[in-house]
């Protein structure tokens, strides 16, 4: 579990004062009250400074990340930026004690049991495919689809310009390859990179390390105490996280160029988000209360929605869409994973 940082503006300067400042409060509680005055004064006036140095420090400390961000050719935030964000929201900082079955678990290791077994039971065992969609799979197997997504073919300059444009700055996954190195010799080894994208492509299968990730617990809503109120987020490797770009993008250009997308869709698509959906689902309430129309509204959610995705109706879903034969075949592998 992860301990509480240390405050990046609180300068050896600042420390040193409070250091001081908290022996003369010990010098006080053990000073007799008729000789105490010089001494309060003291410290009244070494609390004065910490406060100062520290809001001057805090602030300073926050205009330089401003100032180093407005130079960076990215338009997005840098990693001392959300980190300082991250900092300042107490509720992130590491696991609460835990209670399962009435006992309290403290120790990070019977935390990280109690987690453990709350998320692998959040994954709901899918349900055996209907007769009809076995038979619907099998012809699909054999069948030339109206919309045969073409073959990912990848490239060494493809690769080496992914690779270039790699973010330094995110986190190392199981396999202990940063992105940092890949980024700085994204040249030299593209051609190797490439290869091993599309063997893995042709045969399926992903390397045993890419199957791993890191799980980090974060917590969600209600009570830090209830296991069942925090989300795994895992940190898998740069490179399966390349690969699985491309495999996304090449997925997302065959849905695009053949519509066949939902076009109320608003999640997982570019161009539109949950902003595009509230706007046009206001919209639509407006035009129907302006006509005088009923109006009634149902919400529903999902509880756990990304855990209960069934597999094997994921793949039939892709193999309709025709994303079939090698391509379905390393999607239904990542999937599993």
């Amino acid at each position: 579990m992860k301990q509480k940082q240390d405050i990046p503006w609180l300068t050896p300067e600042i420390k040193r004062l409070i250091r001081k400042r908290d022996r003369i409060h010990k010098k006080i509680k053990a000073t007799k009250s008729e000789k105490k005055s010089d001494t309060i004064k003291k410290h009244r006036s070494l609390k004065h400074q910490v406060q100062q140095k520290l809001r001057t420090s805090y602030w300073n400390y926050i205009e330089n990340i401003i100032i180093e961000d407005s130079k960076l050719k990215d338009s997005k935030p840098s990693k001392k930026f959300w980190s300082f964000i991250k900092n300042q929201k107490s509720e992130n900082m590491g696991v609460s004690p835990l209670k399962v079955n009435g006992i309290t678990k403290t120790n990070p290791q019977d935390q990280a049991e109690a987690l453990n077994h709350q998320f692998h039971s959040a994954f709901t065992t899918p349900k055996p495919l209907k007769l009809s969609h076995i038979c619907e799979l099998k012809s699909l197997k054999s069948e030339t689809h109206k919309f045969e997504m073409k073959q990912i073919n990848i490239t060494p300059e493809g690769t080496s310009k992914l690779l270039k444009n790699l973010n330094p700055s995110k986190a190392i996954g199981p396999d202990k390859i940063s992105p940092h190195f890949l980024k700085e010799v994204h040249h030299e080894i593209s051609p190797i990179i490439s290869d091993l994208f599309n063997s893995s492509v042709n045969t399926g299968t992903v390397p045993n390390d890419w199957r791993e990730a890191l799980v980090t617990p974060v917590f969600k809503k209600g009570a830090k105490s209830k296991p069942e109120n925090y989300r795994p987020i895992s940190l898998t490797c740069i490179l399966s996280k390349s690969l699985e770009h491309i495999i996304v993008s090449s997925i997302m250009k065959h849905l695009d160029i053949h519509d066949l997308l939902y076009p109320l869709q608003h999640g997982f698509r570019s161009k539109v988000s949950c902003e595009t959906q509230l706007l046009t689902f206001t919209q639509q309430i407006l035009d129907y209360m302006a006509n005088g129309k009923q109006t009634d509204v149902v919400v529903m959610d999902f509880s756990k929605a990304f855990d209960k995705v069934d597999h094997q109706r994921l793949i039939l879903k892709l193999k309709r869409m025709g994303i079939n034969n090698k391509n379905n075949k390393l999607d239904r592998g990542m999937v599993i994973t």
